[in-house]
């Protein structure tokens, strides 16, 4: 009987790496789906993890729009840009809504921590707010840096891996908008693992009713029985 082909971690990570299609993901988080997949055995380790990292990141904005934030970020158009990633945008339509309750919850000055922020921290850039973002998107990250140096906004982004992440940002309120099941989904309670994690006196928790194809999801009653 042959022995089984063991596959190099970060030999698989940095094939991964290669492509464009994930070149703009956090590598920490390339780094530790490519183990995860490895350790499970199979040649179909790489494959299997660049399904995941799309169902991840890649799913929220594509490659096309990825490469269109840089063009509105030469004209100025902060709106057009928003409207590049799925969960910004669907944000944007109740954007009024959205802002005045952040500013019940967040008093002005205060710094806000955006877990998976997408590109939200230009939006609560552009409103004076100081914000900590977090992201697995090195694209959104990058503009968000970009954005805020033109604008002098007290506005930082870093690409995170979430999962397993051992600390959050020191902040007066702490986001964790549609996260908490996407975390659970690649392992049971890290969600709640990562919501303790806050240290903000005030944190806003909200969860999807629909997939991004519009199916219901059921999310409301699930979490609504456990937070």
């Amino acid at each position: 009987m042959s022995a089984k082909k063991v596959f190099n971690a970060d030999e698989v990570a940095a094939s991964i790496l290669k492509s464009p299609k994930y070149r703009a993901i956090a590598p920490d988080a390339v780094n530790r789906i490519a183990a995860e997949e490895c350790q499970k055995g199979g040649a179909d380790c790489e494959k299997r993890a660049r399904n995941r990292l799309h169902q991840i990141a890649d799913a929220f904005m594509n490659q096309k729009e990825q490469s269109m934030l840089w063009d509105m970020l030469e004209r100025g158009d902060l709106d057009a840009a928003l409207s590049q990633h799925a969960s910004t945008r669907e944000r944007m339509a109740t954007r009024e809504e959205y802002m005045s309750l952040i500013a019940r919850h967040c008093p002005p000055g205060g710094i806000i921590c955006d877990a998976a922020c997408g590109l939200d921290p230009l939006m609560l850039g552009a409103a004076g707010y100081a914000v900590r973002g977090l992201d697995i998107q090195m694209t959104c990250v990058d503009v968000i840096n970009a954005w805020a140096r033109r604008e002098s906004w007290d506005v930082k982004a870093e690409g995170a891996d979430l999962l397993g992440r051992a600390e959050l940002p020191k902040s007066d309120l702490t986001l964790f908008m549609k996260l908490l099941p996407v975390l659970d989904a690649q392992r049971a309670g890290e969600g709640m693992r990562l919501l303790s994690l806050s240290s903000s006196p005030r944190v806003i928790v909200s969860f999807p009713t629909r997939t991004l194809g519009g199916r219901g999801v059921g999310m409301e009653r699930n979490y609504g029985e456990r937070v």
